[in-house]
């Protein structure tokens, strides 16, 4: 009889050990249903956006590569950064006038290609830089006419050469350094 007796208590142990677990189980399932209904309410009443500054991007030694935000004149923009924190490709937008940009940077993060959209000075326009960041050549459209041009410019940023529209007709002009035409053709 001892023996059905202590069989009897080790099957009620062991029963208790099981309710007391399922009990545990059921506690855990029934906080986490709470938790995750408070933070579902908590989230639909969470804005949908995200508001900072800016988003830096750094690779695997923590330097910066890309960043999201404005820079040091105000224009808002994507920069691509090399190892040594230069500009090497932004794309953004012009601080004072607002229309879209984009420039490649040599390593020193100077300037050397630029693409941008002005509907004020007639449209689109690419430009080459050289070594100095000095506009060169430049392919777009007149300010005044809004008509296809072709500059080449000097060391001082200067026209040298202009091939594009006039009022008068298409031209091909030659510049001195004063800025003179000093040869010209011109066709109606």
């Amino acid at each position: 009889m001892q023996s059905e007796v202590q069989a009897l208590r080790r099957e009620l142990a062991r029963f208790e050990r099981r309710a007391h677990a399922v009990s545990l189980a059921g506690l855990a399932a029934v906080m986490m249903a709470v938790v995750l209904g408070i933070g579902a309410r908590q989230a639909q009443s969470q804005s949908a956006s995200l508001s900072a500054r800016g988003v830096v991007l750094v690779d695997a030694s923590g330097r910066p590569r890309i960043v999201l935000g404005t820079d040091a004149n105000n224009r808002p923009g994507i920069r691509l950064l090399d190892e040594a924190g230069k500009d090497r490709l932004v794309f953004g937008l012009d601080a004072g006038r607002g229309f879209p940009q984009v420039f490649l940077a040599d390593e020193g993060g100077r300037r050397r290609f630029g693409a941008e959209v002005s509907f004020e000075r007639g449209g689109a326009e690419i430009v080459l830089f050289d070594a100095a960041g000095t506009s060169r050549a430049d392919f777009g459209f007149d300010h005044q006419l809004g008509t296809p041009r072709f500059a080449l410019g000097d060391e001082h940023g200067r026209d040298r050469i202009y091939a594009g529209w006039t009022r008068d007709g298409t031209t091909l002009n030659v510049f001195d350094d004063s800025g003179a035409v000093i040869w010209r053709v011109a066709a109606p």
